[in-house]
């Protein structure tokens, strides 16, 4: 799945898909980084969290805020050791 820079997605729209990168990583996982435009503009793909010119948002932080239930969040991104 591939996303374009300053592309809007809707409630429901998938934004992501879970794998194993074709076997470069030994279980199953998801990146995902959320970053709010500011007056720096869109960071390019290859931008780290730690560059302080952007805003990153934690993930669940992020939907927490805007309505999704925080047990549920919880739920989905404790890791379970297995």
């Amino acid at each position: 799945m591939t996303w374009l820079i300053n592309q809007i997605v809707g409630v429901g729209e998938p934004i992501g898909s879970i794998g194993n990168a074709d076997g470069r990583y030994a279980g199953a996982h998801l990146h995902e980084q959320i970053c709010i435009v500011n007056h720096w503009g869109v960071p390019s793909p290859a931008t780290f969290v730690s560059d302080i010119r952007y805003d990153w948002q934690q993930p669940s932080a992020f939907y927490v805020e805007r309505g999704v239930d925080q047990d549920l969040m919880d739920r989905l991104t404790r890791y379970d050791g297995a």
